[in-house]
């Protein structure tokens, strides 16, 4: 049962990482992409909200490197 948690969170890692990927190259707004994101992962299924809240709010926080975007409502 272990391997198939192990698997599935690497599954959801990878699919994560590539709608951040497309997602990316398809939004110039930095903050436009961290919602493009958020969504992203929401719908790819199988994956922890909770995590995908946290990587929403890490990319909030950064921005674009030199400000953050603002606080989401």
């Amino acid at each position: 049962m272990k391997a198939q948690g192990t698997s599935t969170v690497a599954l959801a890692a990878f699919v994560f990482g590539m709608s951040m990927f497309v997602s990316a190259n398809a939004a110039t707004d930095v903050c436009k992409r961290c919602e493009l994101n958020y969504e992203s992962c929401l719908s790819s299924g199988g994956v922890d909200p909770a995590y995908c809240f946290s990587s929403y709010l890490g990319c909030l926080s950064y921005g674009d490197g030199q400000r953050p975007c603002p606080a989401p409502r």
